[in-house]
């Protein structure tokens, strides 16, 4: 009998602690990346201007994404966990929403993210910086004239040290341009995040 009493009596402590909390699903939607930019690798020439692994390409108004046996172009994009998410591990999902390009190619194509150091900075960024790049997080299938599906970054977001992660994007091959952040498009990479937070 005594043992029941004691088990009433902490059960009602409990319930008078723990009020009527719950865990609610609550969304985020991030309309443009806090930073991002075109990273190029190896030497070209086009006309009359050199891009190489020594010139940023961080505040132009697009971002390219590109593959050849010459040389290629990926796009690097950094993003914050806003604070209204209490801890980047209680993110359930997180989808990058990918636009549609301002060019794409007339065939069939793949867009593929990586994870992404971010110690960078948007006005120096080059190839030269060193941008560590990780796990693959996911991808999509482009079909010609189609707009680019979403991509699944969970992991990039659960793992946010200092509440910030950055996404590597890469192209199959084609020629891919996209609006960036520093443009006056409505055509920006996305972010939605899915989380859970205490309600009482």
């Amino acid at each position: 009998m005594k043992i029941a009493a004691s088990s009433a009596i902490l059960a009602l402590l409990l319930t008078a602690t723990t009020g009527t909390a719950k865990t609610v699903r609550s969304t985020i939607h991030i309309d443009r990346p806090s930073a991002d930019a075109t990273i190029s690798y190896q030497m070209q020439e086009g006309q009359n201007e050199m891009v190489g692994p020594m010139i940023a390409q961080g505040l132009e108004h697009t971002l390219i994404a590109h593959r050849d046996n010459l040389d290629y172009g990926r796009i690097l994009l950094g993003f914050n966990i806003p604070n209204k998410v209490d801890d980047p591990r209680d993110i359930m999902r997180c989808i990058l929403r990918v636009p549609k390009p301002r060019r794409s190619p007339k065939q069939n194509y793949e867009l593929i993210a990586y994870g992404a150091s971010s110690n960078w900075n948007e006005a120096t960024v080059t190839a030269a910086s060193r941008v560590v790049t990780s796990r693959r997080l996911g991808s999509t299938m482009v079909q010609k004239d189609h707009s680019p599906g979403d991509i699944d970054v969970t992991e990039a977001c659960r793992e946010a040290m200092e509440r910030k992660f950055s996404v590597m994007l890469d192209s199959s091959g084609p020629l891919v341009v996209f609006d960036s952040r520093n443009s006056n498009k409505h055509r920006r990479f996305k972010l939605e995040i899915n989380y859970s937070r205490w309600k009482d």
